[in-house]
Formats: structure tokens, sequence, C-alpha cells
């Protein structure tokens, strides 16, 4: 027969086992805190995700829907963006965002989806509000020119220019309206100059090039063209620069017989 435990050996069974519950109860809040980090860093992996949370815990809050737009925007999800935006203007205004950078942001929300008409609208809106901005000017600008509107779009685009250091956005679509107006000169002292404001506007060197080969200004475009190559190119920018040289280097420097 077995004997039951006594005294000291029951006490020490008894010992024992608190502490093992107590290791158990401990192990299962570790577990506990590490599921919830985890779900955590799930949720914060993205900026979407973040925002998406503040949304969720501050639904009163302009700047958390502002937020949350922009980080859908940024990855494209253009038609999210537009409703987060509007859901911040439904708001009571709180002070975190400016009414006008929502109608900003819309407004480049419908640039995206090309609803170009909209877009507009959203920056005029903007614009009573902020007159003068060169940002809107310039996408104003941008979309007109995009339209045809081209006397509008320039317009637009010189009261942009009217500041002292104009945005390389707006001297690059100077270039491109006096381009297209077969004013080559003016226009590649437009592309220059866009270039200097952001040496990386890669569109710029290429207006810049051809504008100057418009101009008869070889020396120019090949200097320009130099510099665009030295560039990160992707393979079909590359292969139109190598295009553009082959055709300057038979205009210019192939013998007076083979010069196309």
């Amino acid at each position: 027969m077995l004997k039951s435990a006594r005294g000291p050996e029951r006490t020490m069974n008894t010992q024992t086992s608190r502490t093992v519950l107590r290791h158990a109860v401990v192990l299962a809040l570790i577990c506990l805190l590490a599921a919830g980090a985890f779900q955590r860093n799930r949720l914060y992996r993205t900026e979407v995700g973040l925002w998406e949370h503040t949304v969720r815990q501050a639904s009163g809050k302009q700047r958390a829907h502002h937020n949350y737009g922009c980080a859908l925007a940024a990855e494209h999800r253009y038609e999210s963006a537009l409703e987060a935006f509007r859901n911040a203007l439904a708001l009571r205004p709180d002070g975190t965002v400016l009414p006008h950078f929502l109608h900003i942001e819309m407004g480049n929300a419908y640039f995206h989806l090309g609803r170009y008409d909209d877009a507009l609208q959203e920056w005029r809106t903007a614009l009573a509000a902020s007159p003068g901005n060169p940002e809107v000017l310039t996408n104003m600008a941008v979309v007109l020119f995009k339209q045809g509107r081209t006397g509008e779009a320039a317009e637009h685009a010189r009261r942009a220019m009217a500041r002292p250091s104009p945005l390389p956005e707006t001297l690059e679509l100077m270039g491109d309206i006096a381009f297209q107006r077969g004013e080559f000169r003016p226009a590649a002292a437009f592309y220059v100059a866009a270039i200097r404001a952001r040496p990386g506007l890669l569109t710029a060197y290429r207006g810049a090039v051809l504008a100057y080969e418009r101009a008869g200004d070889a020396e120019l475009a090949k200097g320009i063209l130099v510099q665009y190559l030295s560039l990160n190119l992707d393979d079909k920018a590359r292969r139109e620069a190598m295009e553009i040289r082959d055709r300057l280097v038979q205009r210019y420097d192939a013998p007076a017989g083979e010069r196309k």
C-alpha cells in the first residue's frame, strides 16, 4: 500500500505547485504581450495602417483623416484618398489642417485619376483661400496645357513665376509652353533654369537638349546631353537619348557629304 505524503513532504509539493502556477501565469502574460506587439507591428507596418488605426481612434480629428488620405494617395489609391479627404472636410474645422490643403490634395487625386475638370475645380477653391499659391497655380497650368488651353496655362504659369525662386515645375512648364510655340531659345533657357533649381529633373534635361537642337545650338545640345546620359535613366529614356546623340552627330559632326 502506498503511504500518503505527510508533513514537510506535503508542504514541499504545495510550494512546488504554486511556483509552477506562477510561472505559467507569467508565461501566459508574456505570450499575450508578445501577441499584442506582433499585431501592432503588423498594423503599423505601413503608413496606411498607422493612419487607418488613428482615424478609428480619433475619428473627429481632421488631421487624422487628412494624413490617412495622403497615405492612401502615396499608394495610388486615389478614390479611397478622396473619400478620406471628404471625411476631413465634413468635420467641423478644428485647426489641425487648413481647408485649402484638403482641396489641394483632392485636386491632386483627381488629376491622377484623369479627372482634370474636377481637379481644376478643387484647385480654384484652394486658390481662393490662398491667392498666388505657386503650387496651385502651376498645377492648374499643367492641366490647362494638357487640355490645349495654352494661353490660360501661360497666364497661370506667369503668375506662379511671381516669386523670388520659382518652382522647378513652373520653369519646366514655361519651357514646354515656349517650345510648343516654336520659341526654342527661350524654351531652352527655362529648361536650364529648371535644371539648376532641381538637378535631378530628368524631363528638363530632355527638353533642353531638344530645344537647343531645334534652335541650331548643337554644342549646347550636346553639352546638356552628356549631363543627361550621366544620370540614372531607365532603358527607354537612355535609348531615346542615344538616338538624339546619333542624330546630332549625323547632322553636325559627319563629313559634309554625309550630313542629314
